[in-house]
């Protein structure tokens, strides 16, 4: 997902490979993610916040307690839940994992710019203006 769908939507959405040189990636703490650690380390040297390794310790280490505040938990992950799940079953794993891929290809762009260049700073104000409370809707 990081490769094929994160990586080259925020080069399109920052405008190049240049672009991306200001941005630190949030990654959560969740066991699963520790796979994409080493892409991290590559392509966000010194750029990101999350749980990390002993082999990859985090730049930035994940807060405990902290809101979670990303477009993925915000946007993302709903918006292809309302996607996918519209009573279709999928005859298999392979299926499931196809119709992500066009889904997360269909996402338009324009959406995803919203909810990072608007979205983000506005639950990043709510979330100062509750003292560091979770902003599960804003």
């Amino acid at each position: 997902m990081l490769h094929e769908f994160a990586l080259p939507a925020l080069q399109d959405l920052f405008f190049g490979d240049d672009g991306l040189g200001n941005l630190v990636w949030m990654q959560d703490g969740a066991p699963p993610h520790f796979g994409g650690l080493p892409f991290l380390d590559e392509n966000f040297p010194e750029r990101w916040m999350g749980r990390g390794t002993r082999r990859y310790p985090a730049p930035y280490p994940w807060p405990p307690r902290s809101p979670d505040l990303t477009v993925a938990d915000f946007f993302l992950w709903g918006y292809l839940k309302s996607k996918l799940y519209t009573g279709c079953v999928y005859a298999s794993l392979d299926d499931l994992k196809e119709a992500i891929r066009r889904e997360m290809q269909a996402v338009p762009m324009e959406i995803i710019r919203r909810s990072i260049i608007e979205g983000y700073p506005n639950r990043l104000r709510e979330c100062v203006n509750r003292n560091g409370r979770q902003v599960e809707t804003y």
